[in-house]
């Protein structure tokens, strides 16, 4: 199995929740391809902005290269009390200093 991906969505430019919530799925997402390597890859989903926390996780369904957008599907939705482990605000307290974009490949 390849890498786990962590994707940034900025809730104020594109709110990724919704589409995710609603289909179970997110089409055409345009960045991080970077860190895509494979179909079948997960993704977690980190939304920034007043959110600021790790929020989905999701498998990587579909490359297009030509685009340079790929298809994800999700799989879940992290519980408020795991997601909360993993906010900005926790990370700071724990000594993590996540700044600007994040791209973990």
């Amino acid at each position: 199995m390849s890498e786990i991906a962590v994707i940034p969505n900025n809730p104020s430019k594109n709110d990724a929740r919704i589409t995710l919530e609603k289909t179970g799925k997110y089409e055409k997402w345009g960045g991080g391809l970077s860190c895509i390597k494979e179909v079948g890859q997960l993704v977690i989903f980190y939304i920034s902005g007043d959110i600021q926390k790790y929020q989905y996780l999701a498998e990587v369904t579909n490359i297009d290269t030509v685009e340079n957008v790929f298809d994800v599907k999700l799989i879940s939705e992290f519980p408020e009390t795991i997601s909360e482990q993993f906010s900005r605000k926790k990370l700071l307290e724990l000594g993590l200093n996540p700044k600007g974009v994040i791209r973990y490949c």
